[in-house]
């Protein structure tokens, strides 16, 4: 692995174009099948939100934290990234022999241990477009990694052609985590005591909701580090292998019932039924795809989607328990949201 880092930036405060036949194509592919039995690993109670420890400072002391906000690019080498594809005259990048991430990584100028939260953006994305929510997250206590994908990011040659790539990147996920938690351990690294190892989540939106579902569910890249998972507008993409929803670990999904792009009943719904308590399902009308989440446009549903979401991870991450009565409260805040629970 080899890695840079760009100057850091503190302050006080804190827009994905989706290839929507692939990813659609891609859906209808998924097992018709999963969940217990599937060949996934043998069942793990998580259920119950991970405790702080004595040392680590509770994330609703000192709210809302001043955050820094810093690029560190890490390099797989163990990893080819495959070529990318061409559409009309924009040639696609050629097949390289490492994959580059280049991540975002947020976190509270606060010190001590904090729960870490690894985030995925979606197809044609990048983690420049969900500014806000990662802010907010880290206003809220949390470190957050955000890498930018190397061939279906927005800013990489017909970034929204290279869904194909989806298959590599909960191990791009799992890589970045394993740089994240060697600099929390590096004397004089930033990060160096910053990160708690035993309270890590992962999130996604659409493509990033896809990669989160085979870090949590699916035999092909499961990672037992991670213990709890928000899923955006995702969808149950088939990977080498079957799903196995028989490990119980808190899942919560936010969608829109009219989405286009990855409709409702076959992408949530189906996901929530598989899926094994504690178990949540918010869904909004009135916002498209992927409105409810990136920076722009402004919808009413943008403060729904970050206090819900800080809601759950101070419950599952940062075990404080009572956070769940607000998720209750801040899940339906805006008109035409509900909120369903397993």
């Amino acid at each position: 692995m080899t890695g840079k880092r760009s100057p850091r930036q503190t302050t006080t405060a804190p827009a994905v174009t989706m290839g929507i036949a692939f990813i659609l194509a891609l859906a209808a592919c998924a097992p018709a099948t999963t969940g217990p039995g599937s060949g996934g690993p043998a069942s793990s109670d998580t259920s119950a939100p991970a405790s702080t420890t004595t040392t680590a400072p509770s994330v609703l002391t000192g709210r809302p934290n001043e955050l820094t906000r810093e690029q560190r690019t890490f390099v797989d080498p163990s990893r080819k990234t495959p070529a990318g594809k061409t559409v009309g005259d924009v040639v696609g990048t050629p097949e390289q022999p490492s994959r580059t991430l280049v991540t975002e990584i947020y976190y509270p100028t606060t010190p001590g241990p904090r729960p870490l939260i690894l985030f995925s953006h979606g197809s044609n994305g990048h983690p420049d477009k969900f500014t806000n929510l990662l802010s907010a997250w880290a206003m809220a206590g949390y470190v957050v990694a955000a890498p930018a994908f190397p061939l279906t990011n927005s800013k990489a040659p017909n970034g929204f052609a290279n869904n194909f790539d989806v298959w590599d990147q909960p191990k791009d996920i799992s890589f970045v985590l394993d740089q994240v938690l060697a600099a929390s351990t590096t004397p004089g690294d930033a990060l160096n005591g910053r990160v708690d190892p035993s309270r890590i989540g992962a999130s996604g939106l659409s493509l990033g909701g896809a990669t989160t579902y085979g870090l949590g569910f699916n035999p092909c890249c499961l990672d037992s580090r991670l213990k709890a998972f928000i899923v955006m507008a995702g969808a149950l993409l088939p990977f080498p292998q079957d799903y196995a929803f028989d490990r119980s670990v808190p899942l919560l999904i936010m969608h829109c019932d009219n989405d286009p792009t990855l409709p409702y009943a076959s992408s949530a719904v189906r996901a929530f039924g598989l899926a094994q308590p504690p178990k949540y399902l918010v869904t909004m009308t009135g916002c498209f795809h992927a409105f409810a989440f990136e920076n722009e446009p402004r919808t009413q549903y943008d403060e729904l989607v970050q206090k819900t979401t800080v809601d759950f991870w101070d419950a599952y991450l940062a075990g404080e328990q009572s956070q769940l009565a607000l998720l209750d409260t801040d899940a339906v805040a805006v008109d035409g949201s509900t909120l369903q629970k397993g």
